[in-house]
């Protein structure tokens, strides 16, 4: 057993280092007793404040693995100099779900990194993680396959590192994604990245083509995966990346996929969805090409979407409304 008399204001720093082992040892033992258990937590107490840095480290190493560990001694360990906190934040089980996200802001970046590697990573942690931490922890976070890509998670991932390729190409390189995430994605990251997901998710294999017209026939499949409330969104971030080509609305009515032709048309418009649906769905050929020249569409292409947009609309529109625009 340790006693406490053998820590004195006398120790060398290396007695100090010796028996901070010791006490994690007992720390971690699971036949101790109560008394012992006390007493190694009064040890750790002193330990864990000790001036040298060796010392502390000694104790962290010792004590990563304990599983009942004073809070205090847990808190005060975790947040210390990185070369102490790290070892025990890498491997530590004594924090709930909610102390390790209020811990977070406490931690810097190094640490932070040595959460976000850790075996077990539970869903709010990692977002916490995700909303905190800079580039090279999110990259750590989405290389580490316990972490479960929600759509919470990569919506905060896509929305603090759109402009890092190390990031987005990290997170590209899952296989596991909601194709909702990936639709956001595949616009925002490098040709070769694009191609990955187009691979990894099985969408149109064009890989001989031109990354474009790969990515054309993988946007419109994204589009027609994904709830039709996200299509406006979806059409808006495309419009920023000048991906709303005339080839990408004709496929999408060759594929079915009005609604999202209606949120483009809308986006290049600039005119109300509402008012834009008014039309494909019940109007003519004459509104819709007012609509077109507004989207800045070539006249020479308005009859082909307007044939396209007579068969895509059939689910859509009411008999009467279509016999009515086929007499137009």
């Amino acid at each position: 057993m340790i006693e406490i008399r053998e820590f004195t204001s006398e120790n060398s720093d290396e007695d100090r280092a010796r028996i901070a082992r010791r006490v994690g040892e007992r720390l971690c033992a699971e036949n101790l007793s109560p008394a012992e258990h006390r007493a190694a937590e009064v040890l750790a107490g002193h330990l864990v404040i000790d001036a040298i840095e060796h010392v502390r480290r000694e104790l962290s190493l010792a004590v990563r693995r304990a599983k009942f560990l004073a809070k205090d001694v847990a808190m005060t360990i975790a947040c210390d100099v990185d070369s102490v906190s790290c070892p025990f934040l890498a491997v530590t089980d004594v924090f709930s779900d909610e102390e390790w996200i209020e811990l977070l802001s406490s931690l810097t970046q190094a640490a932070r990194k040595t959460v976000a590697g850790r075996d077990l990573i539970s869903d709010g942690l990692a977002c916490a993680l995700a909303d905190l931490g800079d580039e090279e922890v999110t990259q750590t976070l989405l290389e580490n396959l316990a972490v479960t890509l929600t759509t919470p998670l990569c919506e905060i991932v896509i929305d603090r590192h759109e402009g890092s390729t190390r990031v987005l190409d990290a997170l590209c390189r899952r296989d596991d994604m909601d194709p909702d995430i990936v639709a956001q994605l595949i616009t925002k990251v490098s040709d070769a990245a694009s191609l990955k997901l187009i691979a990894a998710f099985n969408l149109p294999d064009h890989t001989e083509l031109f990354i474009s017209e790969a990515e054309t026939e993988a946007l419109v499949q994204l589009a027609g995966e994904m709830p039709e409330h996200r299509h406006f969104e979806y059409a808006t971030s495309l419009s920023h990346k000048d991906k709303l080509s005339v080839q990408l609305l004709m496929l999408a009515l060759k594929e079915g996929v009005l609604p999202f032709f209606e949120a483009s048309l809308s986006v290049k418009s600039e005119i109300h969805l509402d008012k834009i649906t008014q039309v494909t769905r019940n109007g003519g050929g004459a509104p819709l090409n007012e609509i077109l020249r507004k989207a800045s569409i070539p006249s020479n292409v308005h009859q082909k979407l307007w044939g396209l947009l007579l068969i895509a609309r059939r689910p859509y529109s009411s008999s009467k409304a279509r016999v009515a625009a086929a007499a137009g």
